[in-house]
C-alpha cells in the first residue's frame, strides 16, 4: 500500500505498511464488484465520507430517558477530532454516529434505525443492555443503504466500544453473516482505545453496564466470534490503524495488545503522550514528537504481553488526532 502524502501517518514507510497487513486478505471476495458502478476509478482517492462511531456510555440504563440521564452528545464526544477534520476541508463529509436514544448532536442515531437480514430486528430501545452485535448490524445496514449501495466509500474513525461496533459491522458483512448486508465499501478503519481482546475488569464491572460490558469482557462469546471468524483479516479495508495509550485504565490495564491487536493492520502503543482512555481523543497537536511503538496487528493476537513480538519505535511520531486523520483520509 502506498500513501501519496507528504507526511505518512506516524512517519511509517511503504515497506512497514506492506508488512503490516494493509491489503485485503485473500479469502475476502472483491467488494467493488458487488455495488452499482465500480469504484475502481476511485482506487487512489480518499474515502468519500468519514464516519465517527462513539463508544460506551456506561450509565445509559433503560430508565435514562425518564430520569434525565442522557448519553453524551456526539458533538461533545468528538469535539476535538471534528474541529481538526473540519479545519482541513472535511466538514461537509463528516458523519457522527450515535447509539442511544436522546443522544444529541449526532448526524444519525442507531436507536432510530432498523436492520434487515435473515431475522427480524425487534430491538427498539438501545441501552447498555443492547448487544454490540445489534448495534453493529444496524450500522452495517445504514452504511450499505446510504453509501455502499450507491457507490460511495467511507472511512471510519472509532473509539473504545465503537471500534468493536465498526469491526463487527465490517467483518460480519465481509464474511456474509445472513443478518448483515453484503460487504461494505470501507476504505479506512481507525480504532482508538478499542478493547479488541477485552477490557479491564474494573471497567467492564461498572454498575448498569449491562450486555455491552459483558460483550467486552475477555473471552466473551462476542469477542470470540469477532476475532475468530468475522474479522480475522482486513475485510477489504485498505488503511487500518489501531492505537492505545499506555495510561489507558480501560484497555491497557488489561493488556496492551488488546488495543493494538485485532484483525490486521498496524497497531501502535503511545508511551509519550501516554494517553488515558478519553485523552486519546483530545490531542490535536501537529508536533511530530510522539513516542510510539508499532506492531503488525495480525501478529499480536490475544497474548498476555507483547514481549518477543517485533515492533518499530518512533520518537518523532504524530499525535493521536493527526495520525487518525492521516490514516482515515489517506488514498
Amino acid at each position: 500500500m502506498m500513501f501519496r502524502r507528504a507526511a505518512l501517518p506516524l512517519a511509517l514507510t511503504t515497506t512497514l505498511l506492506a508488512a503490516c497487513g494493509t491489503t485485503p486478505s485473500a479469502d475476502v471476495p472483491p467488494v467493488l464488484s458487488e455495488v452499482p458502478g465500480s469504484l475502481q476509478a476511485q482506487a487512489d482517492v480518499p474515502a468519500n465520507f468519514i464516519l465517527f462511531v462513539r463508544g460506551l456510555d456506561p450509565n445509559y440504563s433503560p430508565s435514562a430517558d425518564s430520569n434525565g440521564t442522557y448519553a453524551q452528545a456526539c458533538s461533545d464526544y468528538w469535539g476535538s477530532a471534528l474541529s481538526y477534520f473540519t479545519d482541513r476541508g472535511w466538514g461537509s463529509k463528516l458523519r457522527t454516529v450515535g447509539i442511544y436514544s436522546n443522544e444529541n448532536g449526532c448526524y444519525v442515531n442507531m436507536h432510530n434505525m432498523r436492520a434487515r437480514g435473515s431475522t427480524a430486528d425487534t430491538t427498539a430501545r438501545l441501552t447498555n443492555n443492547t448487544s454490540i452485535r445489534v448495534v453493529a448490524r444496524r450500522l452495517a445496514w445504514w452504511i450499505y443503504d446510504n453509501y455502499t449501495s450507491k457507490g460511495y466509500s467511507v472511512g471510519i474513525v472509532s473509539h473504545s466500544m465503537g471500534g468493536l461496533v465498526a469491526r463487527a459491522a465490517v467483518g460480519a458483512s465481509s464474511k456474509r453473516d445472513p443478518d448483515f448486508p453484503p460487504p461494505l465499501l470501507v476504505k479506512s478503519l481507525v480504532l482508538l482505545a478499542t478493547p479488541n481482546f477485552g477490557a479491564s475488569s474494573g471497567w467492564v464491572g461498572q454498575p448498569y453496564c449491562g450486555q455491552q460490558c459483558t460483550d467486552m469482557s475477555p473471552d466473551s462469546a462476542f469477542l470470540q466470534t469477532l476475532n475468530g471468524s468475522w474479522d480475522t483479516g482486513n475485510s477489504g479495508v485498505k488503511n487500518r490503524w489501531h492505537a492505545v495509550g499506555a495510561n489507558d485504565a480501560a484497555v491497557a490495564a488489561f493488556s496492551f495488545n488488546s488495543g493494538v491487536g485485532g484483525g490486521s493492520g498496524t497497531g501502535c502503543l503511545y508511551t509519550n503522550p501516554s494517553y488515558d482512555h478519553g485523552g486519546i481523543l483530545t490531542d490535536p497537536s501537529n508536533t511530530l514528537n510522539a513516542q510510539v511503538k508499532c506492531w503488525d496487528s495480525a501478529q499480536v493476537g490475544a497474548k498476555t504481553n507483547l514481549n518477543g513480538i517485533p515492533f518499530t519505535t518512533y520518537t518523532n511520531g504524530s499525535h493521536s488526532i493527526k495520525a487518525a486523520f492521516d490514516w482515515a483520509t489517506a488514498p
